[in-house]
């Protein structure tokens, strides 16, 4: 015996579970627009207010990357004499990089600065070196030494010179040269003088010593010399 099934019944049926399937529906749309709100609210904005800034970064001559590729150098550094005032140096530089720079010439003698002409220097690659000269004061820091020719003497301290690119330094020094007392005899015992005057320890017998070699001197030259030496 067969059970029979109303039609009406299949549709009450059809239509109870549209309305469970509709109330589900209406239920998970409301969660996910709570979970969405929740998340707005307390998490999404809080990162964004955490996020660093962005930083931009140039990209002009004054970046470290580009400020390394200029290479400024002091390619010599020669005494050229002096004047009453002044001894006398002639330093060139140059530019061995990529890009051009401009460079602050400083220089110091026993711990004083001295002067540099021109203090400021624009450096292009790839072009002959420029000269600056430096002036020591004389006889304060410096000398010409007329027993060895003439030749330029800071009193044994070495003349130092920076050349300043940015955060890039050349440093580089020059001294004179030195005689060796047992190879060198008389150039070194006036050398020695030399300096003990600078320094401003000569004795009587420095002072006699640069007397006679002076005396000599005029007399090589066919200057006549009456001038009785004096003990100071």
């Amino acid at each position: 015996m067969m059970l029979g099934f109303s039609p009406t019944g299949a549709w009450a049926i059809v239509l109870y579970v549209i309305g469970v399937l509709v109330l589900f529906g209406t239920f998970v749309g409301q969660q996910l627009a709570a979970f969405s709100w929740v998340r707005e609210r307390f998490f999404r904005r809080d990162t964004d207010e955490a996020l660093p800034p962005v930083l931009l970064l140039p990209h002009g001559p004054d970046t470290a990357e580009q400020s390394a590729l200029a290479n400024p150098r002091m390619v010599e550094i020669t005494p050229t004499g002096g004047s009453s005032g002044d001894v006398d140096f002639r330093v060139e530089v140059a530019n061995y990089g990529a890009r051009q720079c401009r460079c602050r010439v400083e220089a110091h003698v026993a711990g004083a600065a001295v002067q540099c002409i021109p203090q400021t220097v624009d450096l292009i690659p790839n072009q002959p070196p420029q000269r600056v000269r430096v002036l020591v004061p004389r006889p304060q820091l410096g000398d010409l030494v007329p027993g060895l020719n003439n030749e330029t003497t800071l009193y044994g301290e070495p003349l130092r010179i920076e050349l300043i690119c940015d955060k890039q330094v050349a440093t580089r020094e020059w001294r004179e040269k030195l005689y060796d007392a047992a190879t060198e005899r008389a150039r070194h015992e006036i050398q020695q003088r030399a300096w003990r005057f600078g320094r401003g320890e000569d004795t009587p017998a420095d002072r006699r010593a640069d007397y006679l070699d002076e005396r000599e001197r005029r007399i090589a030259r066919g200057e006549r010399d009456s001038s009785p030496y004096e003990e100071l």
